[in-house]
């Protein structure tokens, strides 16, 4: 590949990268407020997760692998609204990007 063409890898690394970033930072702070805003009046309501029988009957429908499917897809949404995720994302994009200038230096010399 051509250093132009790595060049255009890279930047594209790093805004799609920080483009995440920024929608997750954004998500978590509207979740920040929802939950300010709930938090007085659903502090006392329950959940259908909260209860054995639910947990148990979801088991007995899926079994044990539906069961971890839907922990799974609950630990997945919670991801978008997490900031310390933001920042993974953000450092991962980084080091992706600053690896292809990297290279793109490299075959620059050659």
């Amino acid at each position: 590949m051509s250093r132009s063409t790595l060049n255009v890898i890279g930047v594209i690394i790093l805004i799609i990268g920080l483009s995440c970033v920024a929608l997750i930072e954004r998500n978590a702070r509207i979740a920040d407020a929802n939950a300010l805003e709930d938090s007085e009046a659903t502090h006392m309501l329950l959940h259908p997760e909260d209860y054995g029988s639910y947990n148990r009957a979801s088991e007995e429908m899926g079994g044990k692998f539906g069961s971890l499917l839907v922990g799974l897809m609950k630990w997945a949404v919670s991801l978008g609204h997490s900031r310390p995720f933001a920042v993974t994302i953000a450092v991962v994009s980084l080091i992706a990007a600053a690896g292809v200038f990297a290279k793109s230096n490299l075959s620059a010399g050659k």
